[in-house]
């Protein structure tokens, strides 16, 4: 029986204009069901990495060369309009500062609807239940007072736990998580989150 076709496969070089080899021959693979944590210094290429998974190096001045098949489709030779269908719906992403990836001018709830819009298609109810259920999978309020909240008047730990449930929103194949922890004060996720 053969074995099967791993979720993601990465053997990859980056190099960036004035520091070529930035990441040598970094490979890897991940299974379906399967949680890998990179561990290294600050500056040792764990958010490299991310980025080029998700062929976001370019605006950093970045170029990743070698092997990136997610699902066996070739993520190197993907087209942005290809990525853009692959980013946030199969493959997400929590960046580690929750505080500064959320936008301050917007409310919760205005910022969580744009994330499902951004990826799927379907009618108010299905966005308010798909809503309800990434914001009751991380153990947050799903009440109307908590989404009208602007960033500034929620906490660190509820802010990460909003970029989580808007990562998860489209149960993606792939979480590409940073370095972050939900501190202790903000209490247990409710459920495990299903991807």
């Amino acid at each position: 029986m053969a074995s099967e076709q791993p979720l993601l496969s990465v053997d990859l070089r980056v190099d960036f204009p004035n520091k070529p080899r930035t990441l040598n021959r970094v490979s890897f693979e991940i299974h379906r069901g399967e949680i890998l944590g990179l561990v290294g210094e600050s500056g040792s290429g764990k958010s490299t990495i991310a980025l080029a998974i998700l062929k976001l190096l370019a605006c950093k001045g970045g170029k990743a060369a070698g092997r990136l098949l997610f699902r066996g489709h070739d993520l190197l030779a993907a087209s942005e309009r290809e990525m853009r269908n692959i980013r946030g719906r199969e493959i997400a992403l929590v960046l580690q500062s929750a505080l500064s990836s959320l936008n301050p001018a917007l409310r919760i709830g205005t910022q969580l609807a744009e994330a499902w819009n951004a990826h799927a298609q379907g009618t108010r109810s299905d966005r308010a239940a798909a809503i309800e259920g990434a914001l009751n999978s991380v153990g947050l309020p799903q009440d109307h007072e908590f989404r009208d909240r602007f960033p500034a008047q929620i906490s660190v730990g509820q802010a990460q736990r909003v970029l989580i449930a808007m990562a998860i929103m489209h149960s993606p194949a792939l979480l590409i998580a940073g370095n972050w922890q939900i501190p202790k004060s903000a209490g247990p996720l409710k459920r495990k989150p299903k991807f």
